[in-house]
């Protein structure tokens, strides 16, 4: 089992693409949130679009699924023809008819050329903390192990394959129910942030003390990672504007004495 850091941005424009990630196992690709230019990076791995079957979301701020609409696009023009899975917390639902809605007009009219309307449908699966599933060999496993604000639909997951255990703990602040979710993770996957950026850059010192409360920092990345005995630390999705990956690696390094992976687009772990 594999996973690939398709983009390792964060919400504001920057070089690096959108968040999403992949899971590789058993000869299948499973995406995990869909951020800008995610088509771009799935066909960067080489993996062909339109057998991109299964799709999980940690959460839904825009960050992780503006990409989500032209997934739809691109796997069907890319030569879908049968639906495909997602899974994720509420309001999934919701997302995935509007999105569909906004599609509607171009796919009518490629559905008249000839195309085949299967190729766009979408068939979800809400998930609830605690709910397992098995596909084709992989174990996953689903919690709200973090914190992030006001966000109430929001799950990590653990996935189980190939005598791997890879966790995607997701965005926000880790709570203790992580320790357990990650225990023994060969790879756990967390979003820090840089505390004193949010304040340099906030508009006022309320917004920044809300942001960083629902961020993780390196310092709880590297004590969630030691307390849940993880083997490797991979750091993703650093924020805000002016945070330098590097340095939050090395802040992570002094928490945490295993292996530090700081994300770059298209690493395969």
């Amino acid at each position: 089992m594999e996973l690939i850091l398709l983009g390792t941005g964060f919400p504001s424009a920057n070089q690096k693409s959108g968040q999403a990630d992949a899971i590789v196992a058993n000869g299948n690709f499973y995406l995990v949130d869909a951020g800008r230019n995610v088509s771009r990076q799935i066909a960067a791995t080489g993996f062909p679009i339109k057998d991109v079957n299964h799709v999980f979301f940690t959460h839904f701020h825009l960050d992780h699924y503006s990409g989500f609409g032209d997934f739809i696009f691109s796997r069907w023009i890319g030569g879908a023809i049968t639906p495909f899975k997602v899974y994720g917390p509420p309001p999934i639902e919701e997302i995935v008819e509007r999105t569909l809605n906004w599609l509607q007009y171009d796919i009518d009219l490629r559905v008249q050329e000839g195309r085949v309307y299967e190729g766009t449908r979408v068939e979800v699966q809400v998930l609830s903390p605690g709910d397992s599933l098995e596909i084709d060999g992989l174990r996953v496993s689903a919690e709200k192990a973090t914190y992030h604000g006001n966000v109430e639909g929001l799950l990590s997951y653990r996935f189980e394959a190939e005598e791997r255990n890879i966790v995607i703990a997701g965005d926000g602040a880790p709570t203790e129910k992580l320790l357990t979710f990650a225990k023994g993770a060969d790879a756990l996957l967390m979003h820090p942030c840089v505390p004193e950026l949010f304040v340099k850059n906030a508009r006022n010192l309320e917004q920044a003390r809300l942001t960083i409360a629902r961020h993780a920092t390196a310092e709880t990345v590297g004590q969630t990672a030691t307390k849940a005995g993880a083997g490797t630390v991979v750091l993703s999705h650093i924020c805000p504007v002016g945070a330098v990956d590097e340095e939050v690696g090395e802040e992570v390094s002094r928490h945490f004495g295993g292996e530090v992976i700081v994300g770059k687009d298209l690493l395969r772990i």
